[in-house]
Order: structure tokens, then C-alpha cells, then sequence
């Protein structure tokens, strides 16, 4: 039996520990605390047991823009997760933080989104608004469209907010990334005077993902085969 076992076996008894069963519940509390001694079980380690991650592929390999770091936020806070960066070689990763269910619904909707922002920056970059602008324009005028995208989503992603077991997404992160540490996101409009162009786009950014809702299922195990099967999808109210 492995470490990762072990605590999967002491959450059971401490579980049956519970039961009313006076002799039950003292038999399962001696065979975790046992268990615990044994394998060297710390209560950080029990409490990030009761969560799980899911990646979801970033844009970006190192640092995220703005954009991207507020969409990360913005669904991992609606769906009750916490969420991090990570930095890989390819191509970097978010990683939502959370109970099960929430977990995996959390990086199925940040897919699906990520891909429909994309996809209407790709519209923008070949629009007037962009096509004759020197590249490094065009890219920060493209990031401030998706910042004001995530703005207008977000009063409606909000509505699925699920309940956040802080505690143990603490202990998780404590636990599997001791060494994390604070990212700050690129800003590429930061020393940018805006232009008038600049803000119609901005409203335009704001108003098209003002449009996007997340069907659902009810109840968290239907949400969950709703996510697999694909119906946890974007709609539009025109």
C-alpha cells in the first residue's frame, strides 16, 4: 500500500468513524489512526485528499495575458475552484483546483470559452480595425477586445457559482506546489495611449461576451455528464 492509498483508506474510516454504530465507529477511528502513524499521514495531506485538478491548455507557454488570466479566474471563482499556472515546455496549463465534479466541469467550461474568445479575436485581427496596424498594436488591440469579453461574461458565469472548499484547496496547493509562487499577467495596453478605435472595440469586446451563457445541466451529477457529453455548451441570446 502506497502513501496516496493510505490516505484514500483513512478519509473511509474516518468517515465510518461517524457512524452510530458505537463499536463500528471505534474499530474504523483505531484503524486510521494506525494508518496515519504509519505511513506519517499529516492533516494538511487528508484535507487536500477531499480535492482534485484538471488542466485546461493555456495560450500561453510562460505568461498569460491579462485576458486569459481573468478568464482562468473568472470560471475557477463560478465553478468553486482555485486555480494556477503552470509553466511547461509546449505549452503551459491551468490547472483547476476543487472538489471532483467542480474540478472537471471548471476546466471543460474554460475550454470551451477560451476557444470561442479565440475565435472571435481571430475575427477581429482580420477586421479594418486591425488589418493595416503594426503587430505589436495589433496584439495589444486584440487583448484589450478579449479583456472587455471577459468582463461581459463574467456577470453570467457567475450564476453557476458552486460552494468553495477553501481549506483544502489550500492544503492541495501547500502540499503538490510548495514552491508556487504569484504570477503577475502580461499587460500589453499598460504605457498604450487609447484611441477612439480602441474603446469602440473595448465595447464591442464587452457586448459580444455580454451574448455568451453556459447551458447546464441540474445538480452536480447530471452537470458532470453534461460536461463529458459535450451539452455544457456556449449559447447566445441575441
Amino acid at each position: 500500500m502506497d502513501k496516496q492509498t493510505a490516505i484514500a483508506k483513512i478519509r473511509k474510516c474516518m468517515a465510518l468513524a461517524k457512524s452510530a454504530n458505537g463499536h463500528e465507529a471505534g474499530v474504523a477511528l483505531r484503524q486510521a489512526q494506525a494508518l496515519i502513524e504509519k505511513f506519517g499521514v499529516d492533516e494538511a495531506q487528508l484535507l487536500a485528499a477531499e480535492v482534485t485538478q484538471t488542466s485546461a491548455r493555456a495560450n500561453a507557454r510562460k505568461t498569460p495575458a491579462r485576458w486569459e488570466s481573468g478568464l482562468a479566474d473568472t470560471v475557477a471563482g463560478a465553478f468553486g475552484c482555485g486555480v494556477m499556472f503552470v509553466a511547461c515546455a509546449t505549452a503551459g496549463e491551468w490547472r483547476f483546483i476543487g472538489p471532483a465534479v467542480q474540478s472537471e466541469i471548471a476546466g471543460y467550461a474554460h475550454t470551451i470559452l477560451n476557444r470561442r474568445i479565440k475565435a472571435a479575436r481571430a475575427e477581429l485581427l482580420r477586421s479594418p480595425a486591425c488589418r493595416r496596424l503594426l503587430a505589436k498594436t495589433r496584439t495589444a488591440r486584440a487583448d484589450l477586445f478579449c479583456e472587455q469579453f471577459v468582463l461581459g461574461l463574467r456577470e453570467h458565469v457567475r450564476e453557476f457559482a458552486g460552494t468553495k472548499a477553501e481549506l483544502a484547496i489550500e492544503a492541495f496547493i501547500t502540499t503538490k506546489y510548495p514552491t508556487a509562487g504569484t504570477m503577475k499577467p502580461k499587460n500589453r495596453n499598460a504605457a498604450r495611449k487609447l484611441t477612439v478605435v480602441d474603446f469602440a472595440v473595448a465595447t464591442d469586446g464587452y457586448t459580444q461576451g455580454r451574448l455568451v451563457r453556459l447551458n447546464h445541466a441540474v445538480g452536480a451529477a447530471a452537470e458532470k455528464a453534461a460536461a463529458l457529453t459535450g451539452q455544457l455548451a456556449l449559447g447566445y441570446h441575441l
